[in-house]
């Protein structure tokens, strides 16, 4: 079942309700300046919007993120976690926290857009991941802790990102963390599957996914040190690249951006 505010604790619904009520102008999701930035193919919301930042503002965003991020070191990627602290007093979820001022500036960029809803579901968590060449993350779902859209920023080099065949049996109920793959856990994939739609990432793009692609379709990033184009990289025509090309990674860094549901009534929504 898509997540929503019929999931909500009691305490949070009614706060919900009741930012509701008082709002006097139309939702902005009801006209998302992003929808026409829809990619056709085989699996549907799945976004794309080149040149989201300006080369200027990646480079700044990449100086600020290499002077304050603490990271914590993964074999897989290098990684930092805002807009959480430590547990609640019921020990169900996380105490929210703040996120910095130069986050705040892109969350409200993607409300602008209508990406995230400032009432129903505003963006209150940002994950920031850093990519050597040869890193990369294996397919997984993100899982039922976050409201199914989730916005990844782009910064640095580019990578190919990967949306897998859906599996029926994949409607993940619960949450899980497979500390070897450094993913959410999810079944393997069979032998030999290959992507069903695939995405060059550029400096400075945005993607946005939801609905069936965010709860049923693993993406990834292969741990390549060169991407080439294979025929299911739906945008390169548009960068002007055939298949068959090759492309030497460098180092990237990401910024993926949801919103954390609610799982108890002392950990608030925002």
């Amino acid at each position: 079942m898509p997540f929503g505010i019929v999931d909500l604790p009691e305490k949070a619904k009614a706060k919900v309700v009741s930012k509701l009520e008082k709002l006097t102008e139309p939702f902005p999701m009801l006209h998302p300046s992003w929808v026409p930035h829809h990619l056709a193919g085989k699996i549907e919301d799945v976004h794309y919007v080149r040149n989201f930042l300006e080369p200027k503002q990646v480079e700044e965003f990449v100086r600020i993120i290499d002077k304050t991020c603490d990271w914590e070191r993964m074999r897989t990627r290098d990684t930092q976690e805002f807009g959480s602290s430590g547990q609640c007093p019921c020990g169900r979820s996380l105490m929210r926290a703040a996120l910095p001022a130069w986050q705040s500036t892109l969350v409200d960029a993607l409300g602008t857009l209508g990406v995230f809803h400032p009432v129903l579901f505003p963006a209150n968590s940002v994950r920031l991941n850093a990519y050597k060449p040869g890193q990369g993350i294996l397919p997984h779902l993100d899982g039922p802790v976050y409201f199914p859209r989730a916005a990844i920023i782009s910064l640095g080099s580019h990578c190919i990102f990967d949306f897998y065949p859906r599996f029926e049996e994949e409607h993940p109920r619960g949450f899980t963390w497979d500390r070897d793959k450094e993913v959410p856990s999810s079944p393997e994939l069979p032998a030999g599957t290959r992507p069903q739609l695939s995405l060059l990432l550029e400096p400075g793009s945005l993607l946005v996914f939801s609905g069936d692609a965010f709860v049923r379709h693993r993406h990834g990033i292969k741990a390549v040190e060169e991407d080439e184009i294979s025929k299911e990289v739906k945008n390169a025509k548009d960068i002007g690249l055939s298949v068959g090309d090759s492309l030497r990674r460098g180092r990237r860094v990401s910024l993926t951006i949801r919103h954390l549901l609610p799982r108890c009534n002392c950990s608030p929504i925002f």
